[in-house]
């Protein structure tokens, strides 16, 4: 109706006039319209002219349609028309050209208490002398409901005589706008869209009409400004997402983001500040990278700020639509830039180097960085791909740029030392591969010929090492180790080089990681706040050394000239160069940590003695591992830890931590405990008042005599001081002879360091004949000579020690008829030798026979006819004597074990062989079966010596237990019978211990979740050394009881006992228990003779002290034996 109105149509001349209707309508439609328009119909214009033509008839009615043009025109004009102003202007933003203007005025209707106080605005207005236009602002989307009224009011007071004139504007906002719903319309007011009132600059048509980002920046128009560039700073560091690998500098993050911010916004003209730099790099990218446009959105700007969610939902007008959609595409290109920055810690390393005021120092590491600078910017990448946020692992504090590029080539040489290669041969000295490490080095660092800079600096070295060890103690997870304190730690000794200091990481990178590891747990506990590295170290001359009296509590290194010596708590200097084959400073300090740990102060300051068990714990085992350090006082440690657990084992966890302190501390206690015994006496006594103290916190509930705890206890407290003892093994011996208790079960520790002080049974092995003229062997010869113990504990011990070593000396099947021709006449000498010599001889002298005499019964087995067979026969038909008889009987039993048959079976086997010895022995039994008799074989019993052991043997065969056990329940059930499906019982009828949940929630607690049979599967290549439930303290404990389940789980499937089910099958059974067995041999003190303790441990848990009566029917139980195991 407007456009007939207007065009003074008659609707006689419809028809004739139909096109200059269209026409009329498009021209209001056009003048109507925000730039969305041509910016939608840019995007579909493919070469179509009639979308061309609507574009450029926009622009021509647009291209002067600024607001103050506008009002201009208006206040030119005698009568000033009813006009209506659409804007993308937001209603809190200033109207820039009506403060120069008085004849212009403007009200906002959010301004107005009430309809009345409009009115009489307007009436006021219409008589104003000065102001001709009156602008009413409207928030069209708060205000929408006042429209109509406002229409009404506006239209009521208008004056169409009068020279003045009331315009609405309506505020608009773009994100919201299609929440409009107009049905109120304007009928003969003129209407008019201005995208922004303050500034009318229409994007150019060469512009719009190109898709591309890069044309779009690159126009004068678009260019970064410096509000743009720190709008793009603030907005991409939302879209940054920081990582560390320690939880405690999460609050840091925030900090660190703000001051990067800070700085990088500093508007500046220096052509080094890091604001230009990063600035000119971008746009540099821009220019030069391009987007992977499969794996974003970036190919039409045109068509993104149409269509992308953020923009659409975010900004209110055009021109913020725009701004966004460029920002959005610079963010892309500065996330690429910050990733490859905040890798080469380029922000932390200017940080740090604005911070030096050494001029010579800041010139050096301002080398650094530009040239470091400049390699980054060389090896990025050459196209980007979309993110939309960024994940960054931080290192917090970094001092040199790409720091971490130089920490992989280090860990690169230090692989290559390690695994042998073409490269180099890894049997080469330790000089000579430290040699060709700092070779390579020098020429691959990533700073290039800066690296001799920074080798030759003191101070840039301490940088450059500062940042290795801060990337090393966030990879391996040290939360509660400084940097500062791990740096003083590994060069305060002055007599290192620059490659004594780096051979850590490019030789001894696994000691290193282990190093640190150990001082972390001490740290937790002490505090680097009581460690002083100063009190540790002493640097004197040859004429002071005499008046050096260490009155602390620690142990002093002092250096005098190019010596060192070591000075121990409470003594003076002595003359004794102190020898270390690492460095002597961190070896002290190893040894200041143990006596910290368990000095009174530190335990005085203790609330968790489950914390501080297995902080002893790991300790032990990371000194253990430590290639080139020797910590004389560890055993006082692993005295300390075993008192610890024992008391943990033996008193609620409630009060053990009290009674320890008691002990340790000598409250309200007669006994004081300081790791240190004078004689085994000493020992003893401790053990025995410890015992009712122990008593009284049971209340007597307890029987201590033979209580496995604290057996291992008194017999570790004997080995410890053994060790700084070792003169005195033989009164060792006798202390454990004479004890009432039984602590032979517990010493394979004492007979292993025994070993190893007379290097036994290498002499053994060589030297077996010449045992009597061994001096070192006198005093233990004479030991067992003088000995009159009735039990033979002692020498049953290292009989069974010397038997299972000269064993695993035959490693192979064919190396046995040699040994038996070697070692003939020595057996023989053996047999018919004096049997009155009770000393180390005769113990050897038995243990030999045992494996000369199973070896000739595993070749019997064979059914070996050779020479050597045929001369052992005829010496032992010949020989009656007690000894060879009893010989002979060693050898039948050998025989049945491995044919696994019984004498009757043994007989059929041996009836026709011509073993003249063996038929003789069964001559009897063959007369018996011709006469037929009662089948009874009658063996030569001339030694019922073993008449003890058979009453033994007798009475535990009648003490067997009715009830079932924990252990007993694997196999068999409530009835102690064996099921007849071993799979039903596996599966629905206990609870299987050695298995980690897959289920967090699970861990270290019971709850009501069944776990019956197998209930977490896992592969050989998921599982790791160090993997244990909650509840367990050490991981070997985890290890040991995982293994002995799937050798469970093995044998019944060797057995084909398991067919058909759903438990695991042969081969993974198999793949866990070797991998336990490795692991478990990785984590012994003794990989070597892990055998040994695994046969000793499998002992302990048949032993009557372990047994406990019960099923494996709850989470709880499975909890309950897995603890009882590992104590």
């Amino acid at each position: 109706m407007n456009a007939f109105d207007y065009l003074k149509i008659s609707q006689y001349d419809n028809d004739n006039q139909k096109d200059v209707v269209i026409q009329y309508c498009k021209q209001k439609l056009i003048r109507t319209s925000s730039f969305d328009f041509p910016l939608h119909l840019s995007c579909k214009i493919n070469d179509d002219d009639n979308i061309r033509k609507l574009i450029e008839q926009y622009y021509n009615i647009h291209k002067n349609l600024s607001f103050s043009d506008l009002i201009n025109q208006t206040l030119n004009q005698t009568i000033i028309s009813n006009q209506v102003v659409y804007t993308y202007t937001q209603i809190y933003e200033k109207i820039e050209y009506i403060n120069n203007n008085d004849l212009v005025v403007e009200v906002k209707v959010g301004n107005f208490k009430s309809d009345f106080e409009l009115r009489r605005v307007i009436k006021e207005h219409y008589r104003s002398i000065k102001a001709r236009l009156l602008l009413i602002r409207v928030d069209y989307h708060e205000e929408h409901k006042h429209i109509l009224f406002l229409k009404y009011l506006v239209a009521n007071e208008r004056i169409p005589t009068s020279d003045h004139g009331v315009w609405l504007i309506f505020h608009l906002q773009r994100n919201i706008i299609h929440e409009i719903n107009d049905d109120i319309l304007f009928n003969g007011w003129s209407s008019v869209m201005i995208d922004n009132l303050n500034k009318h600059k229409l994007i150019p048509w060469d512009v719009l009409s190109n898709p591309s980002y890069r044309n779009l920046l690159l126009h004068a128009d678009f260019s970064l400004s410096h509000t743009t560039f720190n709008e793009l700073i603030t907005r991409s560091f939302i879209r940054a997402r920081y990582t560390v690998a320690c939880k405690d500098k999460e609050s840091l993050i925030n900090d660190r983001r703000d001051s990067i911010i800070k700085l990088l916004t500093q508007s500046s003209i220096d052509t080094e500040s890091l604001h230009l730099i990063i600035k000119n790099r971008l746009l540099e990218l821009i220019r030069t990278v391009d987007i992977n446009h499969t794996r974003s959105g970036f190919i039409d700007w045109r068509y993104d700020l149409l269509t992308n969610g953020t923009i659409i939902g975010s900004c209110r007008s055009i021109d913020d639509a725009l701004r966004m959609t460029i920002l959005l595409y610079y963010c892309n290109y500065f996330l690429m830039l910050l990733v490859d920055i905040e890798k080469s810690s380029l922000i932390d390393s200017y940080m740090f180097l604005m911070s030096k005021t050494n001029e010579i120092i800041y010139e050096n590491l301002k080398c650094i960085w530009f040239d470091c600078l400049k390699l980054t910017f060389e090896s990025m990448e050459q196209t980007i791909t979309f993110m939309n946020t960024i994940e960054i692992l931080l290192i917090f504090d970094l001092r040199l740029p790409r720091s971490r590029f130089e920490h992989e080539i280090i860990h690169q040489i230090n692989q290559m030392i390690k695994k042998p290669n073409e490269n180099i041969d890894v049997n080469l000295p330790d000089e000579k591969l430290l040699c060709f490490a700092m070779k390579r080095l020098r020429n691959t660092s990533v700073y290039g010929n800066n690296i001799e800079s920074i080798l030759n600096n003191k101070e840039l070295f301490e940088h450059y090492y500062h940042d290795q060890l801060a990337i090393l103690l966030d990879e391996i997870r040290i939360d509660h180790l400084t940097v500062s304190f791990a740096q003083r730690l590994l060069t305060s000794n002055p007599m290192l080089t620059i490659e004594d200091k780096l051979k850590h990481f490019l030789m001894y990178r696994d000691e290193l990681m282990e190093l640190l590891h150990i001082f972390e747990i001490g740290m937790e506990l002490i505090g680097e706040e009581k460690w002083n590295f100063d009190e540790q170290f002493f640097i004197s001359d040859k004429t002071k050394m005499t008046t050096i009296n260490n009155s602390s509590n620690l142990y002093i290194l002092v250096q005098v000239e190019q010596e060192f010596y070591q000075v121990p708590p409470q003594k003076s200097l002595n003359n004794e160069l102190y020898e270390c084959n690492g460095d002597p400073f961190i070896e002290t300090c190893l040894m200041n940590l143990i006596e910290l740990l368990v000095s009174s102060s530190t335990i005085q300051c203790i609330d968790n003695i489950a914390q501080l068990s297995t902080a002893y714990s790991l300790i032990i085992q990371g000194v253990f591992v430590l290639d080139h350090y020797l910590v004389n006082n560890l055993e006082k440690l692993r005295s300390f830890d075993s008192l610890v657990r024992c008391i943990m084992n033996l008193i609620p966890h409630d009060r053990a931590l009290i009674v320890f302190k008691n002990i340790c501390l000598n409250n309200q206690s007669n006994i004081v405990f300081n790791g240190n015994f004078s004689t085994c006496e000493s020992i003893h006594k401790f053990i025995d008042n410890l015992d009712e103290m122990i008593k009284n916190e049971n209340k007597n509930s307890i029987n201590l005599l033979n209580c496995r705890p604290m057996l291992k206890l008194e017999v570790e407290f004997l080995k410890n001081w053994l060790i700084d003892h070792s003169k005195e093994y033989c009164t060792v011996l006798e202390s454990i002879c004479k004890s009432k208790k039984n602590l032979w079960f517990y010493s394979a520790k004492i007979f292993k360091y025994i070993d190893q002080k007379f290097d036994l049974m290498s002499i053994i092995n060589i030297r077996m004949t010449e045992l009597s003229f061994i001096p070192e062997l006198e005093c233990l010869d004479q030991y067992f000579r003088q000995s009159n113990d009735k039990t033979q504990k002692i020498e049953r011990i290292l009989i069974n020690r010397i038997h299972v070593y000269l064993r695993s000396c035959i490693t192979d099947e064919h190396m046995i008829e040699r040994y038996l021709i070697d070692n003939y006449n020595y057996f023989q000498e053996n047999i018919h030798s004096n049997k009155s010599n009770y000393g180390l001889s005769m113990i050897i002298s038995i243990a030999w026979l045992k494996v000369y005499t199973e070896m000739y019964a595993f070749s019997l087995s064979k059914d070996n006819h050779s020479e050597i067979m045929e001369n052992i026969d005829k010496l032992l038909t010949t020989d009656e004597s007690k000894f060879c008889l009893t010989l002979k009987i060693y050898i039948i039993k050998q025989l049945c074990q491995i044919y696994h048959i019984d004498l009757a079976e043994l007989y059929e086997v041996f009836i026709n062989r011509n073993c003249y010895w063996i038929r003789t022995t069964f001559s009897q039994y063959d007369h018996q079966q011709g006469r037929k008799f009662e089948q009874n074989i009658i063996l030569p019993t001339p030694l019922f010596d073993a008449s003890l052991e058979y009453r033994n043997i007798k009475d535990t065969l009648d003490n067997c237990r009715e009830k079932p056990t924990y252990l007993s329940n694997i196999l068999f059930n409530e009835k102690l019978k064996m099921p007849r499906n071993y799979a039903e019982h596996l599966t629905n009828s206990i609870y299987l211990p050695g298995l980690i949940s897959n289920n967090p929630i699970e861990s270290g607690q019971s709850n009501d979740k069944s776990r019956l049979g197998y209930s977490s599967m896992k592969s050989v290549q998921d599982s790791s050394m160090n993997e244990k439930p909650d509840h367990l303290n050490l991981s070997i404990s985890f290890r040991f009881i995982h293994m002995m389940i799937h050798a469970v789980l093995l044998v019944l499937h060797e057995l084909d006992l398991l067919d058909d089910s759903d438990l695991p099958n042969r081969d993974y059974c198999k793949e866990h228990f070797e991998n336990d067995y490795e692991f478990l041999s990785q984590l012994s003190t003794e990989p070597n003779q892990c055998h040994v303790w695994l046969f000793k441990l499998i002992n302990h848990l048949i032993d009557g002290n372990f047994l406990q009566e019960g099923c494996l029917n709850s989470n709880e139980k499975v909890i309950e034996f897995e603890q009882r195991i590992e104590n």
